[in-house]
């Protein structure tokens, strides 16, 4: 088993805070105060995802190549390191020492050099630090050092920066997470409603143009998806964002949530606006997902407070924002009848996400079995599978993966044998996982003037 270097307690990860400091010192002097003032922003910059950056490499689903704040941080060094040595040429070598500390850090890090971002910085770097700045240069012109800090600014201008309130977090793929739709085990019919709604509007606006033009019809920008916990709905956001190539901010309610007076309704606007801001940096949309929504969006009478009140009108109103500024907002909840009549008509499209039919629990057993070494021979025999999927009838999409997990912990503890569908029946018997009733979550005329309270 290789052990990771990581491990060493007296490394001290982070920028270089030594030549940092130089750095910073020697711009204070510096007679040309605009483009100094340029560069210490762009440095600013590059140290503050730098910090980002590390505080996400501590959580076990940080992923480099999915990661925007690298990139972010490889092309603004990379500028920062040109423009500094061009400045001060060898008297300071920035790029050498900074290519040397990412070295170091690197090799201690474990020399990875597919999954650490070190290692692309250092090929960033290693072009300048080979010392190709001419001596020349370091005395440039007042005209060149006037352009070059045009350029820099334009370069730290236009780095979209992502949120970083705490509001939002933005979703990154793990290795276990769903890469497209082709990752999700059923939901026919809820994949055929995304696929005739938002992402036509997304992949082919041209026609979604077209079909209003002729018919009337525009497919919705907003979409709320309903049901009981544990059928898929956090999972079909995620699916969706690679189905449709767009970022996915995800709204940490824990967050906004506070006893302070008014603060609630001002963090769940700052939320909306964090996202806008990106979309409209970026020049392209993204995804605002809101997970039980219901706690934010709750029906609104005479018992309600003021504070509460005036928490679901700025979602409303943050919601017209959004539609109008290139945000698609998804909305999930187990609880929609107590969401308020508004709030519901704020969703064009409402998708019902339930327990999983016969197809989708073979697929969901399938798609459990093939990442189990002891659960190929199960697998390729069809005619089991299909009386697996006839006794997890009722289940929903999670409890469906817990109790594979419990059948190959059954197949462990005999001799480490192959998982069997007496493994799965035992796991069944055994499982504390209740079955929801969707009689609960989808009632017939649940749309109808008496369910949502329309006048």
């Amino acid at each position: 088993m290789r052990i990771s270097r990581v491990s060493n307690n007296n490394i001290n990860f982070g920028y270089n805070k030594h030549l940092n400091n130089e750095l910073k010192e020697k711009l204070s002097v510096f007679k040309d105060k605009d483009y100094a003032n340029t560069l210490l922003s762009l440095n600013e910059f590059c140290n503050s995802t730098e910090d980002k950056i590390r505080r996400l490499e501590k959580k076990s689903n940080f992923k480099k190549s999915s990661s925007d704040f690298v990139d972010m941080l490889l092309q603004a060094k990379e500028q920062l390191a040109m423009y500094v040595d061009i400045l001060f040429g060898e008297e300071f070598k920035y790029s050498d020492r900074e290519y040397k500390h990412y070295q170091d850090e690197f090799y201690r890090n474990g020399a990875d050099k597919e999954n650490d971002w070190r290692y692309d910085m250092m090929d960033r770097l290693k072009y300048w630090s080979k010392g190709v700045i001419d001596k020349k240069d370091a005395g440039m012109s007042e005209a060149s050092k006037s352009e070059l800090a045009k350029k820099a600014g334009e370069i730290l201008s236009s780095t979209v920066q992502l949120p970083n309130s705490g509001l939002l977090e933005l979703y990154t793929p793990t290795a276990n997470s769903p890469k497209n739709f082709d990752s999700v085990a059923g939901m026919d019919k809820v994949k055929r409603e995304f696929n005739e709604g938002l992402l036509q509007l997304i992949k082919s606006p041209d026609k979604a143009v077209l079909d209003y033009s002729e018919y009337g019809i525009l497919p919705p920008k907003t979409v709320l998806l309903y049901g009981p916990p544990g059928c898929g709905k956090t999972f079909i956001a995620k699916a969706l964002s690679g189905e449709a190539q767009l970022p996915l901010f995800m709204l940490k309610l824990s967050k906004a949530g506070s006893h302070y007076i008014n603060m609630t309704s001002k963090n769940i606007e700052a939320a909306f606006e964090e996202a806008i801001n990106f979309s409209q940096k970026s020049g392209k949309p993204c995804l605002l997902f809101i997970d039980e929504i219901d706690s934010i969006g709750f029906k609104r009478d005479e018992k309600i407070s003021h504070e509460d009140l005036k928490q679901v009108t700025t979602l409303l109103q943050a919601m017209d924002k959004a539609e109008d500024s290139g945000i698609f907002v998804i909305g999930a909840t187990n609880k929609f009848k107590f969401l308020d009549p508004a709030v519901v008509r704020r969703y064009e499209s409402k998708i019902f996400v339930g327990v999983p039919d016969i197809e989708a629990r073979k697929a969901l057993v399938e798609l459990n079995l093939a990442s189990f070494t002891k659960g190929q021979k199960l697998l390729s025999d069809k005619d089991a599978i299909c009386k697996i999927a006839k006794l997890l009838e009722g289940f929903s999409n999670d409890s469906i993966c817990k109790i594979s997990v419990s059948a190959a912990r059954n197949a462990m503890h005999r001799d480490r044998d192959d998982i069997t569908i007496d493994d799965y029946k035992k796991a069944i018997e055994e499982t504390s996982e209740i079955k929801p009733d969707t009689k609960e979550y989808a009632i017939d005329d649940l749309f109808s003037k008496k369910n949502i309270g329309f006048k």
